[in-house]
Formats: structure tokens, C-alpha cells, sequence
């Protein structure tokens, strides 16, 4: 079983030695050290979610709301709004399936949540984007980065999640009596001026009704 949490100071080491896994030894973005283990350069202004499993850290990201992110950094010009970043997305090959993935990804969405914020971006690799597509990311920005290492800037909405293949297994499920959770098309329906129950329009949506269940 797999527990999705904060981390804590304790679980910087092995965020360190992940980090170092995953995008020195695997994908080439930083140069090797005799240590093996990777500090982020924002690593003090970082909120880590990780993936646990057996007191072993085998998943993690990290998500920043300080601007620049990296991908202005990079010269990527991030849409307008109050956004947060998702960097350092790693699992250990194992647990490399869409399950551990959403796991993380359903505490990164409570958090920004939480938050209020308009979304999220990421550097999403060219390898994983249907993965990225699946839970609502788009792209809106051209690749980046060299071949070994290829990225495209993406960025993921409340709406674009609610609408994605993956929402109906990410939101929560409530048990309790309400509130409800409205979709998009409920909330556009409720902002419309009402209709007056007795003029003609609302007399032939009545029939059709009728009519329907009949």
C-alpha cells in the first residue's frame, strides 16, 4: 500500500537521493557526484508530496508558487493568473504504473485547492503525454530542453481536470449529505436570469418533460 503525504525534514535524504536517481543517473540534467544525491536549487522554497511505501520513499514532486518558476527561467512565458509549478515528478521503477502517478497527483490538486489558485504547470516529458493529457494537462508552449532530456511546458486548470478522463477516480468522494459538488455546465445553467414558471417556455419544457417520463 502506498501512503501519499507531505513530507517531512526526515524525508529530505531520500527526496535528495531520488532527485539524484532520477534526473542525474536517469535523465541527464545535472552532472554526477561521488555522493549520488541531488539538492534543488530551490529546494527551501519547495513543497514536497511524496509516495510511500514499506517507510521507503518511492514517488515525489515538489510544487513552488515563487515566481520566476523554471520555466520562465527557461525563457517560457507562463499565461496569466496565479499559478503553481510542479517540478521534480520521480518514481522509482517499480511502482511506475498510472496509480502511483494519480496518488501523487490527487494530493498536488487538494493542495492547490486549497490554495486557490487558477492551475498548475509543468515541464511534462515528450515521453509520458498521454499520461499528462489523461488528468487534463494541454501544452501552451513549444518543447524544451535538449533531445536527451525533452520537455513540453503544460499547464492544468480546475476545469480542464474536472473534464479529463481521469477526474471521476482523483476528486474525492463525499459520503455526507452535501454540499454537492456542481460541474461547469450546472454552474452556467444556475448564473442564467429563471425562467417564470407560467409563461409558454417553461409550459412546453414541462410537456417534454411529461411526455419523457411517460
Amino acid at each position: 500500500m502506498i501512503v501519499y503525504r507531505k513530507a517531512e525534514v526526515s524525508d529530505f535524504e531520500a527526496i535528495h537521493r531520488l532527485n539524484y536517481e532520477t534526473f542525474v543517473e536517469e535523465i541527464p540534467q545535472h552532472p554526477p557526484n561521488p555522493e549520488r544525491r541531488l539538492v534543488d536549487k530551490f529546494h527551501e522554497e519547495n513543497t514536497y508530496w511524496i509516495g510511500e511505501a514499506d517507510g521507503e520513499v518511492i514517488a515525489m514532486c515538489a510544487l513552488r508558487g515563487k515566481r520566476p518558476f523554471s520555466l520562465e527561467q527557461k525563457g517560457v512565458r507562463i499565461p496569466e493568473g496565479n499559478w503553481l509549478e510542479i517540478r521534480l515528478l520521480a518514481v522509482t521503477k517499480p511502482y511506475r504504473r498510472n496509480r502511483t502517478f494519480a496518488g501523487l497527483m490527487r494530493a498536488v490538486i487538494d493542495d492547490a485547492t486549497e490554495r486557490e489558485v487558477d492551475g498548475i504547470v509543468i515541464s511534462g516529458t515528450t515521453r509520458e503525454q498521454v499520461l499528462y493529457r489523461r488528468f487534463g494537462f494541454v501544452p501552451f508552449a513549444d518543447p524544451i530542453g535538449p533531445e536527451e532530456a525533452r520537455y513540453v511546458p503544460m499547464m492544468l486548470t480546475r476545469s480542464a481536470f474536472y473534464e479529463s478522463e481521469s477526474a471521476s477516480t482523483l476528486r474525492p468522494k463525499s459520503l455526507l449529505a452535501g454540499p454537492v459538488e456542481c460541474s461547469e455546465r450546472v454552474r452556467g445553467r444556475l448564473s442564467m436570469q429563471p425562467r417564470p414558471h407560467r409563461s409558454n417556455e417553461t409550459g412546453r419544457v414541462l410537456d417534454a418533460v411529461q411526455q419523457k417520463l411517460a
